[in-house]
């Protein structure tokens, strides 16, 4: 017994009650100074399309104008987060970047502990193994086109093969379009007539949500030949599932009548008729047959009573027809109609690079590919059913807890708080997206963290097309998922111990954590079930950005350990993580 006392006399008993004790979360989704280079530098601020605005505020710390690691940190132990994955955001950085971006860190203080994912483009791909020398947990691509450059389905292979190179995960944000579809989804089409000419204009009113027909198809249909085979388990289940999902695609309902009302009101293109000259002359050529206005009107492209009267140009000798007829519409109803912004991010673009990948990934499954960012129940229908039909696909998926919390009805016009991209979808794929998680067709939860300042989104004006992108969500999604399983605590705490720790150290190759063992660290989260508590405090940097704040969800956490010492605990903290 003195032995015992002798060897163990840093140590205390704690009586914690009906608690429960879980490994401690880690989050493979966060961003604690989104859009911003390193210290000194002017900052960018970057759009979900990945456009960017120049700021000519210098900036004295990381802190200074976005939350930084410390107020960060915080916000992640209070929700039982051990250790935090951070994404370098939507510019590119390099490795002396990164080095720089490293050191400013450790004069910060942090609570939980922190690693790094690099964003990847065709320009800094031959920089992969000195990022990883470096110690970074993963990479990420977008399939996106942006400013930098993007991935796509020539140079994925490569992509594929330099990260393989090096034994790490590549995070990929699934959504995929083209330029013209991207052009399509402005109610404003404001490119030049120089640069939109030549492009074909649509027979009929091809909307970006409603008619995507043309984007790969098999990637958004559900055919009978994959349904589940006999013999499967939970195969009643899983058709079901299957049709569910069909018939919401299949139902767009809303969104198809705000696209409709959208792009009627935001202007039409008209060419001319050919002319006896648009034979001589190319330049003047329609790039398809006229339609005429009864059969414009017929066909929804724009309504029978507009009050815009298209005007047709007479052939009469070289003039070019005019590009555009329109009248701007009631622009600030328009932008602060949350349902016009989903309309603009459908989610049979989730679907397509989700299936882009399954696609390439068949062929050469020699890298880890982690699916993230993913509020399309159906994108992550696909990655179940592609594992189930081709075992040790080397594919996985996440979805945040704000799309299992929230659905666009429960969004108010202009509550910009909510705009993320991809966007939080109806109730019909929320209900779908929880089907798929208690299936154990999601690997893991995150926060998808993207902490983005007052200034930048909108609040007073409410307009979802100037806000920027991000929810501010970091801490509850351990409460999130309690509230999709809803289940029995008892039940549900293996459940939540997959998807919040041991899946998330799996996918970034975190051997010494994700669960309570022999030789593993000891981070842990001690939580309690309860009933449901309304939520008065986010310890992020700007709380009224939170959309977190006032909402009823259950459960609580109590205390959080990092490397067996207390980090959290009733509204106190202590700093000490580390990067890692």
């Amino acid at each position: 017994m003195c032995k015992l006392k002798e060897e163990f006399f840093d140590y205390y008993w704690e009586d914690l009650g009906d608690a429960f004790i879980s490994p401690g979360i880690i989050d493979l989704n966060v961003n604690f100074s989104h859009g911003m280079q390193i210290e000194g530098e002017d900052t960018i601020e970057y759009d979900h399309t990945g456009t960017s605005e120049h700021s000519s505020a210098q900036t004295s710390s990381l802190q200074d104008q976005w939350e930084g690691y410390e107020f960060g940190s915080k916000a992640a132990v209070s929700g039982g987060v051990t250790t935090v994955v951070e994404h370098s955001g939507p510019a590119l950085i390099h490795p002396k970047e990164f080095q720089l971006k490293l050191q400013a860190i450790q004069d910060s203080l942090i609570h939980c502990d922190i690693g790094f994912v690099v964003n990847l483009a065709p320009s800094n791909l031959e920089d992969v193994k000195e990022f990883s020398s470096l110690g970074v947990l993963g990479f990420k691509a977008s399939l996106l086109p942006s400013n930098e450059g993007t991935f796509d389905c020539k140079n994925l292979s490569k992509l594929f093969t330099e990260v393989a190179s090096v034994y790490k995960t590549l995070f990929v944000h699934p959504e995929k379009t083209n330029e013209r579809y991207l052009y399509m989804s402005s109610p404003f089409r404001n490119e030049t007539f120089e640069v939109r000419q030549y492009k074909p204009e649509p027979y009929i009113s091809i909307f970006a949500g409603a008619f995507p027909e043309d984007l790969e198809p098999s990637s958004s249909d559900l055919t009978p030949e994959h349904s589940p085979q006999k013999g499967t388990p939970n195969s009643t289940k899983e058709t079901d599932l299957e049709k569910s999902i069909k018939q919401n695609l299949e139902n767009l309902g809303p969104l198809v009548k705000v696209e409709m009302n959208s792009y009627s009101s935001s202007g039409f293109t008209l060419f001319r008729p050919p002319s006896p000259l648009s034979k001589r002359i190319p330049s003047i050529q329609s790039p398809q047959k006229p339609v005429k206005l009864e059969t414009k009107q017929k066909l929804g492209q724009f309504p029978l009573h507009s009050p815009v009267k298209p005007t047709i140009a007479r052939p009469s000798g070289l003039r070019r027809p005019p590009p555009i007829v329109c009248d701007k519409p009631p622009l600030p109803k328009e932008n602060i109609d949350y349902k016009q912004f989903l309309a603009n991010s459908p989610p049979h673009w989730e679907s397509n690079g989700v299936q882009l990948l399954i696609n390439e990934l068949s062929k050469s499954p020699i890298c880890k590919v982690h699916v993230s960012n993913v509020s399309s129940a159906n994108a992550i229908y696909l990655v179940r059913r592609a594992r189930r039909d081709n075992p040790g696909l080397p594919i996985s998926c996440e979805t945040a807890g704000f799309y299992l919390n929230f659905y666009d009805e429960l969004i108010k016009d202009g509550d910009t708080r909510f705009k993320a991209n991809p966007p939080i979808r109806d109730s019909k794929n929320q209900e779908l997206l929880i089907e798929v998680l208690k299936l154990g067709g999601i690997d893991c939860l995150t926060s998808y963290h993207r902490p983005i300042k007052p200034s930048l989104k909108s609040l007073v004006k409410g307009d979802f097309k100037r806000a920027v992108s991000g929810i501010s969500s970091l801490g509850f999604t351990l409460q999130c998922a309690l509230k999709a399983f809803d289940e029995q605590a008892q039940k549900v705490a293996p459940k939540l111990a997959k998807v919040l720790s041991e899946r998330p150290a799996e996918i970034v190759g975190l051997a010494h954590k994700g669960s309570i063992q022999v030789g593993k660290l000891a981070d842990l989260v001690v939580w309690e079930a309860g009933t449901l508590n309304k939520v008065e405090n986010a310890y992020t940097r700007h709380p009224q950005v939170c959309p977190f704040v006032g909402e009823m969800l259950p459960g609580k956490v109590l205390k959080t350990y990092l490397r067996g010492k207390l980090v959290y605990s009733g509204g106190e903290f202590y700093a000490r993580g580390t990067t890692i």
